[in-house]
């Protein structure tokens, strides 16, 4: 009815009928197309980044909760892509893989690590 990906819990439902009505298929969106889409009108960014194909599979169970929205093995890697709206908590989370991620972009996600990583580094030194 909304045009748009929606999320229900199964185990909440009490009964069900099977019903003569035809469900009409329509052009569906990709999560990614909607994500980017939804992303033009909002205050969402991309974050693109590069993980060895071994941390990739690790990452697996809890990648959904930081936004993913698709990922694409190159070359021994697996390129993941995310939709955040909060940088700083994002960034944050990333510091558990900095030494098996690469950010791509964007670069204010590669500033935010690199001070992230020097505060770390002068409160430990």
């Amino acid at each position: 009815m909304r045009n748009e990906y929606r999320d229900f819990r199964v185990d909440r439902i009490q009964s069900i009928t099977l019903s003569s009505e035809k469900f009409i298929t329509r052009e569906k969106l990709t999560v990614r197309e909607y994500f980017k889409r939804y992303a033009e009108t909002s205050d969402l960014i991309e974050v693109v980044l590069l993980f060895e194909k071994k941390m990739a599979e690790i990452l697996h169970s809890v990648k959904y909760f930081y936004g993913f929205v698709g990922e694409e093995e190159m070359n021994g890697k697996v390129q993941m892509d995310f939709i955040t709206g909060d940088l700083e908590y994002f960034a944050r989370w990333l510091l558990t893989y900095a030494d098996a991620v690469e950010i791509i972009s964007p670069m204010q996600l590669k500033n935010r690590m690199h001070d992230l990583i020097n505060i770390i580094k002068k409160r430990f030194t």
